[in-house]
C-alpha cells in the first residue's frame, strides 16, 4: 500500500462513517437488494433510508421538502411503468430517452436527499 491510498483526502467521505458488520436472516438481503434496485440505490442507501424513516434523523429535511420528494417519487413510479411498457413497443429511441430521463430525475431526487 502506497501514501496515495491512505491519503484521508482521497478516501469518498462514506468511507469515513462508522463501519460495522450484521449478520441478516435469510431472505433479508435479497429483499434489501431488490428494494434497492427499485429505488434505484445502492444497498447502503436503501438500508440507511429505511433506518432514518423508522428512527429519525437528527438533520432530517423540512416537511415541505419531504413532500416534495415523496411527490417526485410517485411520479417516477409512473415514469418507469410506462417505460415498461414501452420497451417491448419497438420504438428503441422513444424507450431510451424515458430510460434516461427516469435514471436522471432517480438522481435528482437521490442528490435532493443526500443535501437535506
Amino acid at each position: 500500500m502506497n501514501v496515495r491510498d491512505t491519503s484521508p483526502f482521497l478516501v469518498r467521505p462514506g468511507r469515513r462513517a462508522e463501519q460495522f458488520a450484521v449478520r441478516l436472516p435469510d431472505g433479508l438481503r435479497d429483499a434489501i437488494k431488490d428494494a434497492a434496485k427499485r429505488n434505484k440505490r445502492s444497498m447502503n442507501s436503501e438500508i440507511i433510508a429505511v433506518l432514518e424513516a423508522h428512527y429519525g434523523r437528527s438533520d432530517a429535511m423540512p416537511p415541505e421538502v419531504q413532500e416534495l420528494v415523496a411527490c417526485l417519487r410517485a411520479c417516477l413510479v409512473e415514469i418507469d411503468q410506462e417505460i415498461e411498457q414501452r420497451k417491448f413497443s419497438g420504438n428503441d429511441e422513444d424507450w431510451a430517452a424515458l430510460s434516461e430521463l427516469s435514471d436522471r430525475s432517480h438522481a435528482a431526487v437521490r442528490a435532493v436527499e443526500d443535501a437535506a
